[in-house]
């Protein structure tokens, strides 16, 4: 047994033949296994049935009288959807400061599923897309796709081919109470993938709000003095 297409093949019979894509072990009396190697980067990136890898390996036969014939053994591997990966995002933003938030903050923009994976190929069809966001920290998300979806301390859109944007509540009480960049909060969004083939996974992008400072404001104070009164000596 050997693999590839060879004009014959000796030795390694009821031993395992490492092939292109698995390893196959053909016995004397011809039965065979074949182990698919389920960590090869082709194989993995095989996306449903219709996608399919060969391998060959050639075997000859030998009769009672020494007489051998050679031919070949093709495994055919399909493809099968494998889950894909939705890795954690984060990103910073800042509070508008100075007089009257008069200083721009940052409100952070990016793409969510820029770091996530899918071992399946996109050139075998596969694709990834956002199809739920929530606030806060959710086993899975569904809905408000391109939609703003308001947090703790802002909202966010996610649409969906991942791309995002983080809008900073400059209103909120908590928000306005960061002093400096040293202090800071964040605002948590689940938002949940999904491949070609249905398959999802769902994770959380943090937004963490850095403070700025700002202006205090004097106001105007008034009082009212009496003056003394009654006789004068």
């Amino acid at each position: 047994v050997t693999a590839g297409v060879a004009g014959s093949a000796s030795g390694s019979v009821a031993s395992s033949v490492a092939g292109s894509y698995g390893a196959i072990t053909i016995n004397a009396d011809g039965s065979y296994s074949y182990i698919v190697d389920n960590n090869n980067a082709a194989v993995q990136a095989l996306r449903n049935s219709g996608d399919t890898l060969d391998d060959v390996f050639t075997y000859t036969m030998t009769d009672a009288a020494g007489a051998t014939s050679t031919t070949q053994i093709t495994i055919t591997i399909q493809g099968q959807n494998d889950t894909p990966t939705a890795v954690v995002d984060t990103a910073t933003a800042v509070e508008a400061g100075g007089s009257g938030n008069g200083t721009a903050g940052v409100d952070p923009t990016g793409n969510v599923l820029d770091n996530d994976t899918d071992v399946d190929s996109s050139g075998n069809g596969e694709t990834k897309n956002v199809t739920g966001v929530a606030a806060g920290v959710a086993g899975s998300a569904s809905g408000s796709v391109a939609s703003s979806v308001t947090g703790s301390f802002g909202a966010i859109t996610i649409n969906s081919d991942g791309s995002y944007s983080y809008v900073v509540d400059n209103n909120n009480a908590s928000v306005q109470a960061l002093r400096n960049s040293g202090q800071s909060l964040d605002d948590v969004f689940t938002y949940t993938m999904t491949d070609a083939g249905g398959a999802t996974s769902t994770t959380q992008i943090t937004v963490t709000i850095q403070g700025q400072n700002d202006a205090p404001t004097a106001v105007a104070d008034n009082a009212v003095a009496v003056e003394s009164g009654g006789l004068q000596q």
